[in-house]
């Protein structure tokens, strides 16, 4: 059975009348983001990502947030979702120290293979 990120509802209405949010959508991983102005969804602590149906954010733009206390494998895990329905851009920031990186501009990857190490510099995620 697929489950959803809280909020998906309306970007797949949009999607459904072929249209797409006119900015880029916000992923909070783990935590509910208080982000105005964009399409924020939730994959809560806890919500099994094995079956996350995702596929509404193609040629989208996407933006997973992070925090110092999210766990590595678990972003690992999501953002290798993200990337399978094959969104526009892809990068992931930690909101609490504004550290970032891109993970896929247009159809060029910039991130090829996962390191928890490198992960836990950038972002200060939990390895």
């Amino acid at each position: 059975m697929k489950t959803y990120p809280l909020n998906a509802q309306q970007i797949m209405e949009l999607r459904r009348k072929r249209q797409r949010p006119a900015e880029m959508v916000v992923i909070g991983v783990d935590f509910a983001p208080k982000w105005e102005g964009n399409p924020v969804l939730i994959v809560p602590a806890g919500m099994p990502l094995a079956d996350l149906e995702l596929r509404y954010l193609v040629g989208l733009e996407v933006l997973l947030l992070v925090t110092p206390e999210t766990d590595a494998e678990r972003l690992i895990v999501l953002a290798d979702a993200v990337l399978q329905a094959r969104p526009a851009y892809l990068g992931a920031t930690n909101v609490e120290t504004h550290e970032g990186i891109t993970l896929l501009d247009g159809d060029e990857r910039q991130f090829r293979e996962w390191d928890e190490a490198d992960l836990e510099i950038v972002w200060g995620a939990a390895a």
